[in-house]
């Protein structure tokens, strides 16, 4: 047998064939370290996440509202039944007894309620809502004063103003266009 080459060149091949081997252990070992994954979700990607199951949830139900519909207008389309034939039961004429005396009239001041622009859902941390009202381009709060009135409750479907014994609510303008509509009831 014929080596070639002297031994001092073999054992240095190995020993830079070890070095080697170490230093890709070291980097492998660096990447994990600076890899690690994290121990949980931050609450901002939980109320993301909770935004969008909510959403999809949404979604899901306007579509099967929808379908329902189509159905229920397939089973009058099969009956016959159409819309311009429907005839409302006649009015009942009883003849009233009119009232002896007229009472007083009570003149009631004129009263002006706040223009309702809109009603803002924002979402805290702990996924809580919490509904802001826009009345005359200004952000409102629950239980803030607007003029002579306070805002008694907000919710999606509007506000509830109070003024001494007396409230009134104020219905939120319809909206064409949401990016989230999963606030609706």
């Amino acid at each position: 047998m014929v080596v070639k080459g002297n031994p001092k060149r073999l054992i240095i091949g190995l020993w830079v064939l070890a070095a080697l081997l170490i230093l890709w252990y070291n980097a492998a070992a660096m990447t994990s370290l600076f890899d690690k994954p994290l121990p949980g979700l931050s609450p901002d990607a939980r109320a993301t996440i909770a935004k969008w199951q909510r959403l999809e949830s949404h979604i899901a139900m306007r579509l099967k509202d929808v379908v329902d519909l189509q159905e229920i207008e397939k089973i009058f389309a099969r009956i016959g039944y159409d819309k311009t034939d429907a005839v409302l039961p006649a009015k009942k004429t009883e003849s009233r007894p009119k009232p002896v005396q007229k009472p007083k009239q009570i003149k009631k001041k004129k009263i002006e309620l706040p223009s309702l622009n809109g009603i803002l859902a924002v979402y805290g941390t702990d996924g809580d809502v919490v509904y802001l009202a826009v009345i005359d381009g200004m952000t409102r709060e629950k239980n803030s004063k607007v003029g002579e009135f306070v805002i008694e409750s907000i919710d999606a479907k509007g506000i509830l103003l109070a003024q001494d014994t007396e409230s009134w609510f104020v219905p939120a303008p319809t909206v064409e266009f949401s990016v989230d509509t999963s606030m609706e009831e």
